[in-house]
């Protein structure tokens, strides 16, 4: 069906994220390497 009713974006960003929907892009994150691993486990000894 169509709606003649003008919907605001924050209402829009409001609905998906409560359907657990969001327009977010993650941080890449680099993977740990075996050299980092044993170095931050000797730093936190």
């Amino acid at each position: 069906s169509s709606y003649k009713k003008p919907i605001s974006a924050f209402t829009i960003r409001h609905i998906l994220k409560k359907v657990g929907l969001s327009a977010r892009i993650p941080h890449y994150k680099p993977a740990m390497i075996e050299a980092h691993c044993q170095a931050h486990f000797k730093w936190a000894r």
